[in-house]
């Protein structure tokens, strides 16, 4: 597998784009803004989904743009960021667990005893588009809008049932 290939075996394409820090941010952004929906923090086992749906090209653009499509309507629409999505989040699993170590340590995330998933005591900036290459603006703002619509769903069963798949 290639996580436990060392670092610098990984071909560069999984380096950069898999690399721990950048997924750390991803789920950060994610998870901050669940937050500012009013919950503690978001549920350990949504952090599986974070990237394969922001890190598959397909998936990532075709999510809607405002949050009043409900995700249900929204796969029903889009069948298609389905098809292959169970084997996308069984492959990053590792790299999520990587990423959440790596933001654990850097104080950006932290875990709770409920198995909450929470902003750590340490921050990241949010995106601003000059300041960032488009595509990682892109990845960001993708990540914080998957926050806001996980936070209306609600139920962890519910999110992975109408994605396919189960925890």
């Amino acid at each position: 597998m290639i996580m436990n290939l060392p670092w610098d075996s990984r071909p560069s394409e999984v380096a950069n784009l898999l690399n721990p820090a950048f997924c750390s941010v991803l789920l950060f952004d994610t998870v901050k803004q669940y937050q500012s929906e009013g919950f503690d923090g978001l549920p350990y086992p949504l952090s599986f989904l974070v990237l394969p749906i922001i890190l598959h090209k397909s998936t990532r653009r075709s999510l809607p743009k405002a949050r009043s499509s409900k995700m249900s309507v929204w796969l029903q629409n889009n069948s298609s960021a389905k098809i292959g999505f169970a084997k996308r989040a069984r492959l990053t699993v590792p790299f999520t667990n990587e990423a959440i170590i790596y933001g654990v340590h850097g104080q950006v995330l932290s875990l709770s005893n409920e198995g909450l998933l929470m902003v750590g005591s340490s921050t990241i900036s949010s995106p601003k588009r000059g300041n960032l290459d488009d595509e990682i603006f892109e990845y960001r703002e993708k990540a914080k809008f998957l926050g806001k619509w996980f936070s209306d769903v609600g139920s962890v069963s519910t999110i992975y049932a109408q994605w396919g798949i189960k925890p």
